[in-house]
């Protein structure tokens, strides 16, 4: 059981010589309140810790760290940072019909988008991105290891629209082809706009109440 909070949005950017701050994410994993804090920054590195409350102190995760598993699940510490387009070397390979690769974005067209990371320290070497043309929605990720091989491929499902604004997913399957396993993230419970602020992320103190 989980929980996440997270900032998001054009509101809470902040520009400064080196960097656009694009928000936080606070991922509770124990009921502790053990959770994976991450700084968000659309052209530079983010920044991720695990949050130890009887220590009340963060514990940086280091480079090396990134392609470890998160809570023993397919999905990896990397996965749980942004990925800005700013942050690859994309181009477009094709447009073809969404219903030929989601189950759950079946109408128009998607792109089908290469994302070459620019960072080195990563577990990939490139990420194959369908998205829908209407709403920008992810359907399908295709991830390649550093041999070039195909590692994992994740899909989304159960889009809702919130407040006629804003589109989530309530389901996100990861299946690792070279392990045979898969995990899914399933979204009990969603909300939107609860007016966190960035100070809130600093010491996780509000979050943990």
């Amino acid at each position: 059981s989980l929980e996440l909070w997270s900032l998001e949005g054009e509101d809470h950017y902040k520009k400064t010589k080196k960097k656009l701050d694009a928000g936080a994410s606070f991922i509770k994993y124990d009921s502790d309140g053990t959770g994976l804090l991450t700084y968000m920054y659309r052209n530079a590195k983010d920044n991720q810790w695990v949050w130890v409350p009887s220590l009340k102190a963060k514990i940086r995760i280091n480079t090396s760290g990134l392609t470890g598993a998160f809570v023993g699940s397919e999905f990896s510490i990397e996965d749980m940072r942004s990925h800005f387009p700013e942050k690859y070397d994309s181009k477009i390979l094709s447009e073809e019909p969404c219903a030929n690769v989601s189950t759950a974005l079946t109408e128009g067209n998607c792109w089908k988008i290469e994302r070459i990371p620019k960072k080195k320290k990563t577990g990939y070497s490139k990420l194959i991105v369908w998205v829908e043309q209407l709403h920008y929605r992810v359907a399908k990720v295709e991830f390649y290891d550093k041999r070039k091989k195909l590692l994992k491929t994740l899909t989304t499902d159960k889009w809702s629209l919130h407040k006629d604004r804003w589109w989530r997913t309530r389901e996100t399957t990861m299946v690792n082809h070279q392990t045979g396993r898969s995990s899914t993230i399933v979204v009990d419970e969603l909300e939107l706009d609860i007016g966190l602020r960035k100070a809130d992320f600093d010491a996780n103190r509000r979050l943990l109440k």
